[in-house]
């Protein structure tokens, strides 16, 4: 630091005082923050916002399990079924964009259409993509079931509802890709 002139302060009755420099006065150790004080204060903070961060992430993640878990004899099944019987029809042969094609021609009769299709496109896509997943874990229910009944036999109704442990978790590893993709969707919202 450069060396800096005596400051001289004269009062009205003409006294001089001469005082030595500010910077001299104050030990080096009080000194302005230097540039690493900052960037370590700075890192610090953000190190404490990412932990936070990833806590919130995986108690909100734990909480969602629970919820799953606590209301399982409350599920939507109807909403379920349906959505995993339109996914498995459209990994079929006749595809995904044939599907409202079809209903368009049986659209004078949809009162008797038991199973109208009321998914948006990409609701449906969704469901299509869960039920890829669904054909892949579940190859023999499957295979053995029609699209409407699957759901019903990986997970019997006398299963659903029942609190057992070994129960929830096959209930959970049904439904696990579209809690992951809720999920995902309601992280992305928050950002």
């Amino acid at each position: 630091m450069p060396e800096t002139a005596d400051v001289v302060i004269v009062d009205e009755d003409q006294h001089f005082d001469v005082h030595p420099p500010v910077s001299a006065a104050l030990p080096a150790a009080i000194g302005r923050p230097t540039r690493s004080h900052f960037r370590w204060k700075t890192a610090a903070a953000w190190l404490i916002v990412l932990a936070i961060s990833i806590a919130s992430l995986a108690g909100g993640w734990w909480i969602r399990r629970q919820t799953f878990d606590l209301f399982d004899a409350i599920h939507f099944e109807n909403d379920i079924r349906r959505g995993s019987m339109w996914g498995l029809i459209c990994n079929g042969p006749e595809g995904f964009r044939n599907q409202y094609d079809k209903m368009e021609l049986e659209a004078d009769h949809w009162e008797e259409w038991h199973e109208w299709l009321d998914y948006a496109p990409l609701r449906l896509l969704v469901m299509t993509r869960w039920a890829d997943w669904i054909r892949t874990t579940y190859p023999t229910v499957v295979s053995e079931s029609s699209p409407s009944s699957v759901y019903r036999n990986v997970i019997p109704f006398e299963d659903r509802g029942s609190g057992r442990p070994d129960h929830l978790e096959a209930s959970y590893q049904f439904h696990r890709p579209l809690l992951l993709f809720n999920a995902t969707m309601d992280a992305i919202g928050a950002a």
